[in-house]
């Protein structure tokens, strides 16, 4: 599929547990990670964040037991972007299971 002037559209499951940081997303060297759209559902309470290494991407989030949420895509618009060459990465409060899935494209910057 493709998305924002031909870029091809891609998908990631999400299944995070850890505390700290879960790569969602491996680095690509000289690549921006853009994220499209998501849904994370929790199953106990926790604070998560997007993260591009050790930047934050977004705010705390959170959860509740077998609470969510969900960002559906817009048109073609950008949810949240990495730094190029840096993976995308849930931080998480605690050791809770956080699963879902994303979408997304990578760009050369």
């Amino acid at each position: 599929m493709t998305y924002a002037a031909g870029h091809e559209l891609k998908f990631a499951k999400i299944s995070a547990a850890d505390s700290g940081t879960n790569t969602i997303v491996a680095a690509v060297s000289g690549q921006k990670i853009k994220v499209c759209s998501y849904v994370i559902v929790a199953a106990g309470a926790v604070n998560a964040k997007w993260m591009s290494g050790a930047s934050d991407l977004s705010g705390l989030l959170t959860l509740g037991t077998n609470s969510g949420v969900s960002c559906p895509a817009a048109g073609e618009a950008v949810l949240l972007e990495t730094v190029a060459g840096s993976a995308l990465i849930l931080n998480l409060s605690g050791s809770v299971l956080v699963g879902g899935h994303l979408t997304y494209l990578t760009e050369e910057h």
